[in-house]
C-alpha cells in the first residue's frame, strides 16, 4: 500500500521522496537499476525453482480450497442438525400442549358431574 502523500499542486517532488521511507526508497532503485540493466538468461536452477513455487502455490490453493469446503459442509451438517432438534423440540411442545389440553377437558367434564 502507498502511503506516500499525494503531490498537491506546487509541492516540490522533492518533499515527497523525503517522505518515502528509506527501505522503499532503496526497492525503488533497485527496480529501476534492473529495469535498465540487459535482462540475465534464465539459469535451470530458476527455471526448476519457478515450476517449484508454482505446483507449491497450487497446491497451498488446493487446500484452502478443501479446507474451505470442509468447513461449509460442517456448517451445513451443524445446520441440519439444529433444524432437526427444533423440529424434534415444536413436536414436544405441541404434543404437550395436545395433552394439557386433554386433561384440561377431562377435569371439566369431571367438574360438572
Amino acid at each position: 500500500v502507498d502511503t506516500a502523500p499525494v503531490q498537491q499542486e506546487g509541492s516540490p517532488p522533492q518533499q515527497q521522496m523525503d517522505a518515502v521511507a528509506p527501505a522503499q526508497q532503496q526497492e525503488v532503485e533497485r527496480q529501476e537499476q534492473q529495469a535498465a540493466s540487459p535482462p540475465q538468461p534464465v539459469t535451470p536452477e530458476q527455471q526448476a525453482n519457478v515450476v517449484a513455487a508454482r505446483q507449491q502455490a497450487i497446491a497451498a490453493n488446493a487446500r484452502e480450497q478443501a479446507i474451505a469446503a470442509n468447513l461449509r459442509e460442517q456448517s451445513l451438517v451443524r445446520e441440519r442438525a439444529q433444524g432437526q432438534a427444533n423440529v424434534k423440540a415444536a413436536f414436544a411442545k405441541r404434543s404437550e400442549a395436545k395433552r394439557v389440553e386433554k386433561l384440561l377437558k377431562w377435569q371439566a367434564i369431571s367438574n360438572r358431574t
